[in-house]
């Protein structure tokens, strides 16, 4: 209830593009000016088509936003040596993006 759009973040491994699951991100949405519109998780959520993490929220007008993700290194390990450190270390990243308002919840399918 009040939200107008839904961000859907996707991580994936760099070498072999797969999702990776169990992250705990956290981010803020800016606006153009450098307003913070919101501080929030983004959870995991399951979809049939994109495993994803997101979030439901409201943006004051259609347009560019800033988007600041935090992302620990994950608490799992992978299977062997070498691979495994891939995920050994912290991410930060900014993006901008385009966003729509208008965003509506699903019904029951």
């Amino acid at each position: 209830e009040g939200f107008n759009t839904h961000l859907e973040i996707v991580v994936r491994d760099k070498q072999d593009k797969r999702f990776i699951p169990g992250l705990k991100i956290r981010g803020k949405v800016l606006d153009n000016d450098g307003k913070q519109i919101i501080e929030t998780d983004f959870p995991f959520l399951w979809h049939p088509f994109l495993l994803h993490y997101g979030a439901f929220f409201k943006i004051p007008k259609e347009g560019k936003y800033k988007v600041q993700l935090e992302i620990p290194a994950p608490e799992f390990h992978r299977h062997d040596e070498i691979k495994g450190k891939r995920y050994e270390n912290d991410v930060n990243v900014e993006i901008e993006i385009e966003m729509e308002a208008g965003r509506e919840p699903h019904g029951p399918e």
